[in-house]
């Protein structure tokens, strides 16, 4: 019979007994046979695990099921082969271990000592060691039979793939970026640990960055990482810009992705500038007067990043009248008009402020000493810190204020002598000088139109005439008579009945006006005429205030000026066109002598 699963067994098999009986006794003889059957070498695979996976420079194994199928024990002789990596296949000799591109194969508990009884099975494992790449395929076959029994030879594929499990632990190492001030820096780093089965890498890129941030690091390009390590590596990096104001506020946010540009987590990092408190004392003059009085100004400027408020305040080192001249829009406590300290706010930022107050110079101390007045202020939003300006004026004690007391002439009193006769004599300075003006102008007009009067007058004069000169235009004659042009007649009659039908009837006579009414008309015309002409000086005033004095037009420039004529027509007369005149008698010309006209303005 056929062996199958390795039965029937070798050297075994059926037994059956032959019996004769002879005819003539009836005796019977029997026979025993034994059906041995012969022995059947065979081997097979039953089974290759499938689906396998190794990681990056990994290894692993995959088992193989092989089993005796023939009638007898025996020994399986098993190698490798027909490896192929990646679907190119290898020419290397077929072995128990082959090496590859980077890729081993091997066997392992594949003794070929080991029997196998008929229909035994056993596992063999084919171990695979992956190169340190992330990809790739290899396919390896087993080739096994009978021990020096190469006829019955089987042959399975077993294909392993390179599997690689990227996954980090990840967190962001507590941070504060809140209040930060300008052109301070603020960096974030991250916790990484790689729980993928092959080394790996992570980048920063950037997703949102706040407007008052001038400069951004990445921090490390790629950050690497073994498999199963961890590490810190500094994540992003930014400045604050110098001009930020203070309490803006925003975000910067950036993704951690994986070197194919697969992004894999996200963070968020809120960004707030703080306030930069910081007042700078530009300047400072202080002056005594003549009644021992220290007058000063200082002048400070706000170098913060916001908009601040002061809190001054004035100190001394001698008991003395003092205090601030306060601006407008100061906080005192007091009703004090020099009060020695207020509160102002609303101080833009890069402004100037000035501080201005006296203080009197001691005048009951025993001995000379020095006068020490404490500017001091403080930021509203910060009240610990304090910026402070010194004054130090000397003074004289009192026994040896009277003995300093000269002629001398000091610059102050000079200017405070000068102010006091501005105040007393401009009104008379000012009448002089605007006389002054007028006459001026007066005395120029006045010659100028004498002057004129003047070339007028040569322009019109004629030579001087005799008498027989002046006669003899009446006597020259004259060929051209002069025609009279005849007008229709019509009787007078006619004339007044064809007036009247063309112009209207007379209106009859209106009698004239109460006075108090005409008054009145008079007063309201008058009104209206005033209110016009002030709605008029409104409307140019307020011309001039929005758009200034009204200039020229850009294009006169280019016409061309007009020449003034001077000169005077003079008709002569045409004596062809004048009548004979009857003969006169000879009449002297009027001799006239000029006039000087008074004086005027």
């Amino acid at each position: 019979p056929e062996v199958i699963d390795g039965a029937p067994l070798a050297n075994q098999g059926p037994t059956f007994r032959l019996i004769g009986t002879s005819g003539l006794d009836g005796m019977s003889i029997a026979w025993d046979f034994t059906l041995e059957v012969s022995s059947f070498r065979n081997a097979t695979i039953d089974a290759v695990q499938s689906n396998v996976v190794v990681d990056p420079d990994g290894n692993t194994r995959v088992d193989v099921t092989v089993r005796n199928t023939g009638n007898t024990p025996d020994t399986i002789a098993m190698t490798l082969g027909n490896l192929a990596v990646n679907g190119v296949a290898s020419s290397e000799a077929d072995s128990d271990r082959i090496t590859s591109e980077g890729w081993t194969v091997a066997l392992f508990n594949a003794f070929e000592d080991v029997f196998l009884m008929p229909n035994e099975t056993r596992i063999v494992e084919i171990g695979v060691q992956a190169p340190a790449i992330t990809s790739g395929t290899i396919a390896v076959d087993l080739v096994l039979h009978p021990t020096n029994f190469p006829f019955r030879t089987v042959r399975e594929t077993a294909i392993v793939n390179i599997s690689w499990d990227r996954e980090f632990e990840h967190s962001l190492v507590p941070v504060d970026c809140t209040y930060l001030q300008p052109n301070s820096t603020c960096s974030a780093s991250i916790n990484l640990e790689n729980l993928g089965n092959f080394n790996d890498a992570v980048s920063v890129e950037l997703t949102s960055l706040p407007s008052f941030v001038t400069e951004f690091f990445g921090g490390d390009a790629t950050f690497q990482l073994a498999r199963y390590g961890q590490g810190t590596f500094e994540a992003i990096e930014f400045v604050i810009d110098e001009n930020a104001t203070a309490y803006q506020q925003g975000t910067v946010e950036f993704d951690l992705n994986l070197l194919n540009g697969e992004t894999f987590a996200s963070y968020t990092i809120d960004v707030v500038v703080g306030p930069n408190v910081a007042w700078t004392f530009l300047d400072g003059v202080s002056e005594v007067d003549s009644r021992e009085v220290v007058s000063f100004a200082v002048q400070l400027r706000n170098d913060g990043n916001l908009e601040d408020g002061l809190i001054v305040q004035l100190q001394s080192s001698h008991s003395t009248d003092m205090g601030f001249a306060p601006p407008e829009g100061a906080i005192i406590d007091s009703d004090s008009t020099q009060p020695r300290t207020f509160e102002i706010g609303n101080l833009p930022r890069d402004s100037n402020f000035t501080l201005r107050g006296t203080a009197a110079l001691p005048t009951d101390q025993a001995s000379n000493g020095t006068l020490v007045l404490d500017i001091v202020v403080r930021s509203i939003f910060d009240p610990e810190t304090e910026f402070s300006y010194t004054i130090e004026e000397e003074f004289l004690a009192k026994q040896w204020r009277e003995d300093a007391k000269t002629d001398s002439y000091s610059l102050s009193e000079f200017v405070e002598d000068i102010t006091l006769l501005a105040k007393g004599w401009w009104l008379v300075v000012l009448s002089v000088a605007v006389s002054a003006v007028i006459l001026n102008r007066a005395v120029r007009d006045r010659i100028q139109r004498n002057e004129q009067d003047e070339l007028l007058r040569q322009m019109k004069q004629k030579p001087e005439e005799t008498e027989e000169d002046w006669m003899e235009k009446f006597s020259r004659p004259s060929n051209q008579q002069p025609v009279i042009a005849e007008s229709p007649q019509m009787d007078s009659d006619s004339f007044k009945r064809a007036f009247q039908s063309q112009s209207t009837p007379s209106a009859p006579a209106l009698e004239p006006m109460p006075e108090p009414l005409r008054s009145a008309a008079t007063t309201v015309l008058d009104h209206h005429d005033i209110a016009s002409q002030r709605s008029t000086m409104d409307q140019i005033a307020s011309d001039i205030v929005q758009h200034g004095v009204s200039q020229p037009h850009m294009d006169n420039k280019h016409l061309e000026p007009t020449t003034a004529i001077s000169e005077r027509t003079v008709r002569h007369e045409n004596p062809d066109l004048t009548q004979t005149p009857e003969p006169s008698r000879n009449v002297p010309l009027p001799k006239t002598e000029p006039v000087e006209d008074e004086f005027d303005l």
